[in-house]
């Protein structure tokens, strides 16, 4: 017990240490259990009347609706988010359904209903503010700045994603240290949404720093709160994927690989699918850019299984592009065609997929050689701030049909500009197909030398 549950290691290590199949380690587990369960029932009990204050009653019901949210379907999930707003005991309560509400309605990529959730969720608090709010309202405007944050980030409005989202983490620091368990884990939530939409925002520098705050902030988070850590974990690890060009973002592949595979463990064996999925589609990531690619494939369909479990078209259509795209750094590239198609048969609108299906569209005609295409599709204008992953694959896909074309002076221009950004930005999986692009246009050898090094800290 000491080990596993206390220590927090994997079951399987700890049955290896003591030299017993992990089958026996959890039957020994269930038996010392049950001894101590036995023991506390047999102490002296503190009368209830004494502890059932502390316990947040509409807190468990926010938590049990965002259950439904994940196991149910959307008219059941939308029905339960209008019972928590009308058993909502105060405005501020009230504020906090709506937020719940608003990131269920995402969820299921609802944007209307999102954005109606939020506006009220807002306007609640522009009515019933103190005018020194305690720390009850302060966490209630955060939660109000993380649902708006997400809200922000669908409609592709990436500033005010990150302008909301430091807004809640500024609220919560003060307050967390001493905060109720909802509490901390909204902080550590409030910390990861920063850094991922200040990397979406291609400011990668802070993005890792913000994103070393909230593995931190996990100091703060129950262990029994798997969904909060893992989320934290399965970010960072997936950034230091890319970031591979310094000494303090370096991991090694075998690390990266296993810090992934332990945030899936975790989230699987704790029943957060979502969680899960996000680590498998790391893993995906991880395998293809270190060029094994059919465990990239075996993962990606794993992923894809998960994905299809779950009641929200939106879950299923990104999951089948995620997979799609990183099935085209391997051999199998072409298994990932099909997967296109069901993704767009969904019928999803939500703008950041929208983008993101786009431009696998143009990275699809370049690995058919439908060059012409290729280059309509990844230089066609767009409204909206293109993530910094999209525009990168969009940049490379288009310089890539221009080679294609015989387009040489085209070609050249996108891929001095792509090798400037990546090396801003530090990505070295872009960063190495831009070099082996440059080395096929001008026959620099520098430019393969330093695509050969790049994979190789890849794979190392």
């Amino acid at each position: 017990m000491t080990e596993q549950s206390l220590g927090r290691r994997l079951i399987r290590d700890v049955a290896a240490e003591l030299g017993i199949s992990y089958y026996h380690c959890y039957r020994e587990r269930a038996a010392i259990c049950r001894r101590i369960a036995r023991w506390v029932c047999d102490a002296e009990q503190v009368p209830t009347f004494q502890y059932i204050a502390d316990i947040d009653e509409f807190q468990f019901l926010v938590d049990r609706t965002m259950w439904h949210a994940v196991y149910g379907n959307r008219t059941n999930a939308f029905r339960k988010c209008d019972e928590l707003v009308k058993l909502a005991p105060s405005p501020r309560h009230k504020v906090e359904a709506l937020c719940t509400g608003a990131l269920i309605a995402l969820h299921f990529a609802d944007l209307k209903r999102a954005q109606d959730n939020n506006s009220v969720a807002r306007r609640l608090c522009q009515e019933n503010l103190p005018m020194d709010p305690p720390i009850a309202w302060q966490v209630a405007l955060a939660r109000a700045d993380v649902a708006g944050a997400a809200v922000a980030h669908h409609l592709r409005d990436t500033s005010e994603a990150i302008r909301l989202a430091r807004s809640a983490s500024v609220r919560l620091a003060p307050i967390v240290t001493n905060a109720a368990a909802h509490v901390r884990e909204l902080y550590a939530d409030s910390l990861n949404k920063l850094a991922g939409e200040l990397w979406n925002f291609g400011d990668r520098e802070e993005a890792y720093n913000v994103f070393l705050d909230a593995e931190a902030s996990l100091g703060y988070v129950a262990a029994t709160m798997v969904s909060a850590s893992t989320s934290v974990m399965i970010q960072l690890w997936r950034v230091r994927n890319r970031l591979l060009m310094s000494s303090k973002t370096w991991y090694p592949c075998s690390q990266r690989i296993r810090g992934l595979q332990t945030a899936f463990e975790q989230a699987h064996g704790s029943g957060t699918p979502i969680q899960a999925l996000e680590a498998l589609l790391g893993l995906t990531e991880t395998y293809a850019f270190a060029g094994n690619g059919a465990q990239a494939l075996h993962l990606g369909h794993l992923a894809i299984a998960i994905a299809e479990q779950q009641a929200s078209d939106w879950v299923q259509a990104r999951t089948l592009v995620a997979v799609s795209h990183r099935l085209l750094r391997t051999p199998y590239w072409k298994r990932g065609l099909p997967l296109y198609s069901k993704a767009k048969q969904l019928g999803v609108k939500e703008a950041v997929y929208r983008a993101d299906l786009a431009s696998l569209a143009a990275e699809h005609a370049v690995r058919l050689g439908s060059f012409r295409d290729a280059w309509r599709l990844a230089t066609a204008e767009d409204q909206g701030h293109d993530h910094s992953e999209i525009r990168f694959r969009k940049d490379l896909a288009a310089a890539t049909a221009a080679h294609g074309l015989g387009w040489k002076r085209e070609a050249l221009a996108k891929t001095e500009m792509l090798i400037a950004n990546a090396e801003r930005a530090g990505s070295a999986p872009i960063l190495k197909d831009a070099y082996e692009l440059a080395a096929a246009l001008t026959g620099d050898s520098r430019f393969a030398r330093q695509a050969t090094a790049l994979s190789d800290l890849l794979t190392a």
